[in-house]
């Protein structure tokens, strides 16, 4: 005999329902996506709510329900709140790193305030922010980790110390926010004989060579090129992936 766990109710009270204050935004041309989805083939998924009725899952449906004066279907499960956010949403592809910066920095986790105020602050990409927050390890392929909220800054004063020095090449090369870029230039900057200013001045005259590249074994060696033309004291060369 089949065993009932979930029980799925429906209710066209909206007001009885509210929204976490963890949870990411709204987004509105998601749920105008939605309502053109739903108009032609009726969503039947249910949204997770808790006894208050809070929604921990599935806002962006339960907009388009409302707007569309279609009735709420839900599932209670006594107890959730946003903690269970990030276990629902680890690996929905729908949400973006900002999204789980929101929850867990509007949750009061230190690290994920300080990832909020550096991207910020810098407008880096979410990689090179995690590369660089990281103290110089590339994590940005640990995307459970973040998104579970287990992140960690390891390198708060190095890492904008090195931000400040990565953006004061925006006049050299455009493409300067790129991880891949980020990452050649931390892995040029750890040799003991390199010298930022000294990279400054070399780029005066030779900006013309800094292109887009694909890999950080590229960007590195073009840095290295640039770096090394001309200086007695060279950067030695070592390899990248």
């Amino acid at each position: 005999m089949d065993t009932e766990i979930n029980k799925v109710y429906s209710s066209m009270d909206y007001r009885k329902f509210s929204f976490l204050e963890t949870n990411r935004d709204l987004r509105v041309a998601h749920v105008e996506e939605l309502k053109e989805s739903i108009k032609e083939h009726p969503l039947n998924k249910p949204i997770d709510v808790n006894e208050k009725f809070q929604i921990i899952d599935g806002q962006h449906r339960f907009m388009a329900w409302q707007d569309l004066n279609m009735p709420i279907i839900y599932i209670i499960h006594k107890g959730w709140g946003s903690k269970e956010v990030p276990i629902l949403n680890s690996n929905q592809k729908n949400w973006i790193p900002s999204d789980f910066v929101k929850m867990y920095s509007e949750a009061g986790v230190e690290d994920y305030k300080q990832y909020k105020e550096f991207a910020e602050r810098y407008g880096f990409t979410h990689q090179a922010n995690v590369i660089l927050l990281s103290g110089g390890k590339d994590k940005s392929k640990q995307t459970k980790e973040f998104n579970e909220g287990r992140f960690r800054v390891t390198k708060w004063v190095w890492a904008n110390m090195m931000a400040k020095n990565i953006t004061e090449l925006k006049a050299y090369y455009p493409g300067y926010k790129r991880a891949s870029f980020v990452n050649a230039y931390i892995r040029l900057a750890a040799d003991k004989n390199f010298d930022h200013q000294v990279l400054i001045e070399k780029l005066q005259y030779q900006s013309r060579k800094m292109v887009d590249c694909t890999t950080v074994s590229e960007y590195y060696e073009l840095l290295l090129e640039i770096y090394n033309y001309r200086n007695r004291s060279k950067v030695e060369e070592v390899r990248v992936r």
